[in-house]
């Protein structure tokens, strides 16, 4: 048993990872034996937007002789164990305890001791109800004279463990009177989440990250998921640190992810070949981070790095979907005990899934001038700004359905579109604000070809806030002349009124006028009646020719 007088006036119980105290002050007789005096301590600097729960362990009690008026200190069973050993007598420990810095930096507030407490398989709980304010950035509990590990928790969020203590010295103006100070913490937490934005496409950085856009399929867009980094204490030994993102219809290339760590202060340091990325076979995206935490992102407790990014190239697919938004949903993967071997800790934070990749599709009709559907007409589709025609792959149970080719040199794609027996059909996986050039180049037999085409300009709907619905606001559609296409003459174009993320686009072609056919009996009847017109015309020509002999 140690005497207060010898050892300490006042027992420094600091917490680690802190920035200052909270006390309360109160004057009391002390009860003999085990004390079970107690004040108030209060932790502030809690998240107002957070439910924080806080287990609390016992690692000084005290025990109070009344004859002698001494009050003396010993650590607890379970901290014992914990701490005195080696050599180190429980004496030593206290007294280290006693020394704890109060005003640390964040090299030094993840003391040693804490740690190791917190790391302690066997703890045993004390039973203490912290009072949260009505503001929800305190919370305050009732405790006897010691010191007490709290480990804070929440979704969301990574605490560093703290010391609570509360202290007792005599009163100098009451011999047999004691003053309690509840020395409390600043609650020192690491909020938590991730987001990404899109940041290029088709090779072309954006000058503004976003959240939305639009594409053809086989476009490239460029990402940037950036991702907090946990804290865990410097002797965790579950450090889980994962990012991961989920595409919808988009292929992750795996050969483009690089990652970075980024200072508070945005100065970022390449860590791409520190991780092997990863994609699963649905395509989902994983960067383990957690065997380099200690090392890269802990660094003995200093945090060197308040973010990650990761960046990354992904391709639309043909299974893009029209009208709704094709996404990719990062998520950060974190560890809630960070002295657990199990995974069954770990927790999931969702990014806010806002990210989203429009495309939009025609429909063709093909008509005659009585309204009547053909068949078998064919039309090409190329983007005016190269010229290039452009191939799709044909539904094979679908004939006159087809879809972008995300790779334009994929065996079985075709610049052919023919229109089915319903004089139809339909493509998808065009951009917004492209130029496109669709004309005829096979009309169905009996019908001229039409040497026209129309060029048009889809430009997305967006709502009051200014976000894409995966719908047309309008189509902008010229002639071969640069003309307004009017919709009186042969081609029409405008917003398809029952699928509003299409283009309707109609033409009528003109019918040939009737001639018999090659080798008919018509021709023959042609023929004949000539052939006759011509022997006449001879017959005529000689017997005129014998008359003005003879009168001569």
């Amino acid at each position: 048993m140690r005497k207060m007088w010898k050892k300490v006036m006042t027992i420094i119980l600091a917490l680690v990872m802190t920035l200052g105290l909270g006390t309360s002050v109160q004057a009391a007789a002390l009860n003999s034996g085990e004390n079970t005096n107690s004040t108030n301590v209060t932790i502030t600097g809690l998240p107002a937007d957070k439910t924080v729960t806080f287990a609390t362990y016992q690692v000084i009690k005290t025990k109070f002789d009344t004859a002698a008026n001494e009050l003396t200190y010993q650590l607890t069973d379970w901290a014992k164990a914990v701490l005195a050993t080696g050599g180190k007598t429980e004496d030593a420990v206290i007294e280290d305890i006693s020394k704890l810095i109060t005003t640390g930096t964040i090299a030094t507030e993840q003391d040693n001791i804490v740690n190791q407490l917190a790391a302690a398989a066997s703890k045993t709980a004390y039973s203490a109800t912290w009072a949260v304010s009505s503001d929800k950035t305190t919370a305050t509990a009732n405790l006897p004279i010691g010191s007490y590990l709290v480990m804070a928790s929440c979704t969301d969020m990574t605490f560093l463990n703290m010391l609570v203590s509360v202290n007792a010295k005599a009163n100098t103006t009451d011999p047999n009177g004691w003053i309690l100070e509840g020395e409390g913490a600043v609650l020192k937490g690491n909020p938590l989440s991730v987001d990404k934005k899109i940041t290029g496409k088709k090779g072309t950085a954006l000058q503004t990250p976003i959240d939305e856009t639009t594409a053809a399929i086989g476009d490239t867009l460029s990402y940037t998921v950036t991702a907090d980094v946990p804290h865990y204490p410097a002797n965790a030994t579950h450090t889980t640190f994962k990012v991961k993102d989920t595409p919808t219809n988009l292929e992750i290339k795996q050969n483009t992810v690089k990652v970075y760590g980024v200072k508070a202060n945005g100065t970022e340091t390449d860590l791409t070949g520190q991780f092997t990325p990863t994609l699963d076979g649905n395509g989902v995206l994983t960067v383990d981070m957690s065997s380099k935490y200690q090392t890269l992102f802990c660094d003995g407790g200093a945090y060197p790095y308040a973010t990650v990014k990761i960046t990354y190239d992904a391709v639309l697919m043909e299974s893009a979907s029209i009208a709704t938004g094709n996404t990719n949903k990062p998520a950060l993967i974190y560890g809630t005990d960070p002295y657990t071997d199990s995974d069954a800790s770990d927790e999931e934070i969702p990014g806010d899934g806002k990210q989203k990749v429009y495309t939009y599709g025609l429909n063709l009709t093909k008509k005659n001038s009585d309204n009547d559907v053909l068949s078998n007409a064919v039309f090409s589709v190329k983007r005016k700004d190269n010229g290039t025609k452009l191939k799709f792959i044909e539904d094979a149970t679908a004939k006159g359905t087809y879809t972008l080719a995300k790779d334009q040199r994929a065996a079985g794609a075709t610049d052919q579109l023919t229109t089915n027996d319903q004089g139809t059909f339909n493509i998808k996986g065009l951009d917004a604000n492209v130029e496109y050039v669709l004309e005829e180049t096979k009309a169905p037999s009996g019908y001229f070809r039409n040497h026209g085409s129309v060029t048009f300009k889809i430009t997305p709907e967006t709502n009051a806030e200014g976000k894409l619905t995966g719908t047309i606001k309008s189509v902008t559609a010229k002639d071969e002349k640069g003309t307004a296409l009017d919709n009186a003459g042969a081609w029409t174009c405008g917003i398809d009124q029952n699928k509003t993320a299409y283009v309707a686009v109609t033409l009528k072609d003109t019918k040939i006028p009737f001639l018999p056919a090659t080798g008919g009996m018509g021709t023959v009847i042609f023929t004949i009646v000539g052939d006759a017109l011509m022997i006449l015309a001879i017959v005529l020509f000689i017997r005129s020719r014998k008359g003005r002999k003879e009168d001569k």
